[in-house]
């Protein structure tokens, strides 16, 4: 047996271990009148009910994958039914705009969320292509018949390239539906879009990158599109690029399976308990550990269906890297610049973000400690709400375990009266700094903290030990003008037991009609104590850190350290001059990665 052969039975191993755990959690919310799952939103009532676009295709995939040890064949009875309802919800009014797609939720009446299209078609190929003896005649019927719709339906989602994860949910819909339709013109189609994606990737760098719940849902559309094209050289274009992708996400993996580095989106269980799809999709192809917790999805199936075996450099990366690794990023297109240093003790990532929004806005810094602790990260994050409150922009350089920056917002015209009206519209970036059973010691200034709610002043320094490492952060509120503000900044352990620190921007109560955002500037730092070091020394260094701003330039000094700043200047360039990504063991600047993609380079950390 070769190495990948191997690797490709352990990987299926864990798959199906994986699917066995997400079957109770599958008969918990079917719904067997409805032959639905049933879910509950805590932010969008729109979805709370019964599913189609999520979740019941997963659980019928899960009964097909049943070996119906007890009853015969129950369970693929009833995942018939479940598929049937699914396609009892698509749109079949040829003159309708949404023709071909699907009703999200039963509900609804009409598409509300036209992606759900892209979520379905690749797991009904993909029941149809695997079970054909499962299936009922019935079953068979509906899907032959209503193919040629979701052909229609995939077309009509006319969705950009730079959307990765519908994009390439949508080739694989494509790949698919091109296959089981006998249609080449739509493998041609998907073939187009693919290079078209290439041509701006190779130029602008990734989008939606890093992250930890979209990076895999966009490999869970280039992995159905690779194993249902009959194109090979199309098929080869998609493992190198896969390549690209795993190796990307495996060098900000924490041996943990915790999903660190600067992330394109991501939400609260992201950042806090690295939970997203990350988590599955790295334990099933990179065979990381995978705790069970509150966050399991039935999506999670999609990252079991697959065959696709990583290189083996890079299954060995989450275990065997060079310590520290440095790895940068940016995309030209966004405007974003990122980095991410990982040791053996902890990951600290940072990223510049001039557009911030939307219900999943990553971190702006993200540190997270290489332990099995369940809630091993401290995070500065825009928002907490997942509601679309304002977010803040961020500037930042890292330089090692030390990122200094700069927080803003621009208020728009429109948005004062808001701001005015409702004291719950505000601008606060927060710092996560964990919980209090896990942090043992806090200090502000140098003065040991009682743990009664306090206001920082300018340029209080807060560090903060968990033991075998501290961390620090040293924050002063500005005005437009750079002069010092006060009483913005609060530090406070919450009901729920995080240790947070709140800086207010623009809003709340005591917001005057007049009033303009201010700005924060922040020097934030990870260290690794020495032997007989303790939390007092280390707060007496932070509190000697001083920073300033003259218009968009932060800068931040101390009498024993470098100065640091923001931006890079002629005279203090960016390390990685025009590069897309430096990391070890690949650079990649404009245009390079299109080589790379069609076979005529092969870097050696992607050999096979």
């Amino acid at each position: 047996m070769t190495g990948e052969q191997a690797a490709l039975t352990q990987q299926r191993h864990r798959g199906i271990t994986l699917r066995h755990r997400l079957r109770p959690l599958g008969d918990e919310q079917y719904d067997a009148d409805a032959a639905l799952l049933r879910q509950f939103n805590p932010f969008f009532p729109r979805f709370c009910g019964h599913m189609v676009g999520q979740n019941s295709l997963e659980y019928a995939l899960l009964l097909l994958h049943s070996d119906d040890r007890v009853y015969g064949t129950d369970d693929a009875g009833e995942a018939n039914r479940i598929l049937r309802r699914i396609l009892e919800h698509q749109v079949l009014d040829p003159d309708a705009d949404s023709y071909g797609n699907f009703l999200w939720m039963t509900h609804w009446d009409r598409v509300k969320d036209a992606n759900a299209v892209a979520f379905l078609v690749p797991g009904l190929i993909y029941a149809w292509l695997n079970f054909p003896e499962k299936l009922d005649d019935s079953t068979k019927a509906a899907m032959q018949q209503q193919f040629p719709a979701m052909l229609a339906g995939v077309h009509g989602r006319k969705i950009q390239w730079t959307y990765s994860n519908i994009f390439f949910l949508c080739m694989g819909a494509l790949e698919g539906l091109a296959r089981v339709l006998g249609d080449d013109a739509t493998h041609q189609t998907a073939v187009r879009a693919f290079d078209e994606w290439l041509e701006g990737t190779a130029r602008d760098g990734f989008y939606e990158f890093n992250s930890p719940t979209y990076t895999p849902v966009t490999l869970i559309g280039m992995e159905a599109a690779l194993t249902y094209t009959t194109d090979d050289v199309f098929r080869e274009r998609l493992r190198r690029t896969m390549d690209v992708y795993t190796y990307q996400l495996a060098q900000n993996l924490m041996p943990t399976g915790f999903l660190g580095g600067a992330a394109s989106r991501a939400y609260q269980r992201d950042v806090l308990h690295g939970t997203g799809h990350a988590a599955p999709w790295a334990h099933v192809k990179l065979g990381t550990p995978l705790a069970i917790g509150p966050h399991d999805r039935l999506m999670f199936v999609n990252h079991t269906l697959y065959d696709y075996v990583p290189p083996p450099q890079v299954r060995a990366l989450v275990t065997d890297r060079p310590d520290p690794m440095v790895i940068s990023d940016r995309n030209s297109g966004m405007a974003s610049r990122r980095t991410h240093v990982v040791t053996s003790s902890y990951g600290l990532a940072s990223q510049c973000m001039e557009r911030v929004g939307g219900h999943s806005p990553a971190a702006y810094v993200l540190m997270v400690r290489n332990t099995d602790a369940p809630r091993p990260s401290l995070a500065i994050v825009p928002d907490e709400s997942f509601s679309h409150l304002p977010c803040a922009s961020f500037q930042s350089r890292q330089s090692d375990s030390r990122v200094v920056g700069r927080l803003w917002y621009d208020l728009p015209d429109d948005q004062r009266d808001h701001f005015l009206e409702d004291p719950t519209f505000v601008c606060e970036p927060r710092v996560l700094f964990g919980l209090r059973d896990q942090i043992e010691e806090v200090r502000v200034g140098n003065v040991d903290w009682g743990g009664r709610p306090v206001q920082l002043r300018a340029g209080q320094s807060v560090a903060v030990s968990w033991g075998g490492l501290f961390v620090g952060l040293t924050l002063t509120l500005t005005d437009a003008e750079g002069e010092p503000r006060e009483g913005k900044a609060q530090l406070a352990y919450d009901e729920d037991g995080e240790l947070r620190l709140r800086v207010l921007l623009l809003g709340g109560t005591e917001m005057a009609p007049d009033d303009e955002p201010l700005q924060a500037l922040l020097i934030f730092d990870t260290h690794v104590p020495a032997e007989g070091e303790t939390l007092g020394d280390y707060a007496e260094w932070l509190s000697c850190w001083e920073l300033s701003v003259e218009g968009e330039c932060v800068a931040a000094q101390h009498p024993d350290e470098s100065r640091m700043a923001y931006p890079h200047t002629d005279a203090d360039p960016d390390p990685i001059g025009d590069a897309l990504h430096v990391s070890p063991d690949l650079t990649l600047r404009p245009g390079d990665l299109t080589p790379i993609i069609n076979g005529e380079t092969s870097p050696a950390i992607l050999a096979r």
